[in-house]
């Protein structure tokens, strides 16, 4: 059985891929039965891209093209700002609010 915050999440406008990074699991996870939760994998590398200055930077395709969400100095930083862009259904505009809430600060050099 599906949980009820991902059907309300899908309901919403959710993509199914957002929909599952944000609860941290995968469709083999909802509809096997026999999957063990152990097995249970998540790309952590989701709409997260290394640039050539050893930094990373969040992009992810809207409306036709690539999108920048920022540029980070780590993984571990950009993924807190991607999970939070994601439940915010990737509200560009509270980018600010994100910082404030995980601490991170976005690389100069990138910026968004």
């Amino acid at each position: 059985m599906i949980p009820v915050e991902i059907t309300e999440d899908l309901k919403s406008g959710l993509s199914i891929e957002d929909t599952l990074i944000k609860h941290g699991t995968n469709l083999r996870a909802l509809f096997d039965p026999n999957y063990k939760k152990s097995e249970q994998r998540f790309d952590s590398t989701t709409y997260i891209r290394y640039t050539k200055h050893n930094s990373v930077r969040i992009v992810k395709w809207m409306n036709g093209k690539d999108v920048q969400f920022g540029t980070y100095k780590n993984q571990e930083d950009a993924l807190k700002v991607r999970n939070e862009l994601i439940k915010c259904d990737w509200d560009k505009s509270r980018l600010e609010e994100i910082y404030e809430k995980t601490g991170v600060k976005p690389n100069k050099r990138g910026g968004y």
